[in-house]
């Protein structure tokens, strides 16, 4: 078996957290869905990503919020999660 697989589903037999993606579709529309394992570096990243969304949010929520430099800002994300 491979790392990825390609497969089509009618609107009713979408998952739910699939199906809420979309928008009014009826039930029998037809969707090709596509699924990729990551690798193991790749599902770090986006864990270590998700994790700093989540810190971000959580600041936002308590009102830990200030100006950045935005330059700075986006060089530190960018030297973070590129490979």
């Amino acid at each position: 078996m491979g790392n990825s697989a390609m497969k089509t589903l009618r609107g009713d037999e979408l998952p739910a957290v699939l199906a809420d993606s979309f928008d009014d579709g009826k039930p029998d529309d037809v969707y090709v869905i596509r699924t990729r394992r990551l690798s193991a570096h790749d599902a770090a990243k986006l864990s270590a990503l998700r994790a700093d969304v989540q810190k971000g949010l959580d600041d936002i929520a308590a009102g830990k919020v200030s100006e950045i430099d935005r330059d700075a800002f986006l060089a530190e994300i960018k030297g973070r999660y590129q490979s």
